[in-house]
């Protein structure tokens, strides 16, 4: 991460400027609720002194946020607390965290989802990229006008290409997937990455089985949905839906620096820290 955000040994920040932001996200995280409103009154100061900063900053603190959450886990774990606990705590922290990071992206309004695309591009990492991502996907992308939605799609193409770690390729997909463009997403989907292919096929042909009036093409994209987001589409597939879906992957995969992931997943990737 950029040295504005904080490691093991104490903040480090850039200058005065990026150490204000940082501690402007401090009080806002700790002071914010479950209310969009109240939270959005709670920020606008801040937006108001440093503009759009807040909102970059604000997927940094949280891919921080998450690390230091994977170091209390590891703490945790070497004394018996079980995993799949510590699993639900840094999830939970996660959903909490990006909710309230929501309402702060709420605030740009009509041009939130052209601004979340732009900090894709000068996210400071893999991780902020891909949790920016994410957000654009949940809700802001489909609400873009069709020239914004076109221009952005194309650019996460490009950044995609550069991508290295699966969770971060897994977002920026599931975004140009709700952009328009299937391709990058159902790719992941069958590519033997966080899924066996051979299993997808197996639940494609289920599905035509006991559901007969739906197309190859309609399948396919309740699969890739459901794997996405599970639960998410009007055909749950119970093998689907206990699984992980992108943000809980990428939750994790932060927390873990991929090390939950690695052992399970042969080709499961996470970019080095430079």
């Amino acid at each position: 991460m950029q040295s504005g955000v904080r490691k093991e040994d104490g903040p480090q920040y850039h200058d005065e400027v990026n150490q204000q932001i940082w501690e402007a996200l401090d009080s806002y995280f700790a002071n914010a609720g479950a209310d969009s409103y109240s939270n959005m009154r709670l920020i606008r100061p801040a937006i108001e002194k440093f503009g759009g900063a807040i909102a970059l900053a604000g997927f940094a603190w949280v891919a921080e946020r998450l690390e230091h959450g994977g170091l209390e886990v590891a703490k945790a774990a070497k004394i018996g607390v079980p995993n799949a606990i510590l699993t639900h705590n840094i999830i939970a922290v996660a959903k909490n965290s990006m909710r309230q990071l929501k309402d702060i992206v709420n605030t740009d309004g009509y041009q939130a989802g052209e601004k979340l695309a732009a900090s894709v591009v000068t996210a400071g990492d893999e991780d902020e990229a891909a949790l920016t991502a994410y957000m654009l996907a949940d809700g802001f992308a489909s609400n873009m006008d069709v020239v914004h939605k076109e221009f952005s799609r194309i650019v996460l193409e490009g950044i995609l290409k550069d991508t290295e770690g699966t969770s971060a390729k897994m977002a920026i997909s599931w975004a140009i997937y709700n952009m328009g463009n299937k391709k990058p997403w159902e790719e992941m989907v069958y590519g033997d990455l966080f899924v066996q292919r051979n299993w997808v096929e197996m639940l494609e042909k289920t599905m035509k089985k006991t559901m007969p009036e739906l197309k190859k093409e309609q399948i396919k994209d309740i699969l890739c949905r459901e794997y996405a987001v599970p639960g998410s589409t009007n055909y749950p597939i119970p093998s689907v839906t206990d699984k992980m879906g992108i943000f809980e992957t990428l939750a994790i995969d932060i927390a873990s620096n991929g090390q939950i992931f690695f052992k399970s997943y042969p080709n499961w990737t996470r970019k080095a820290e430079s």
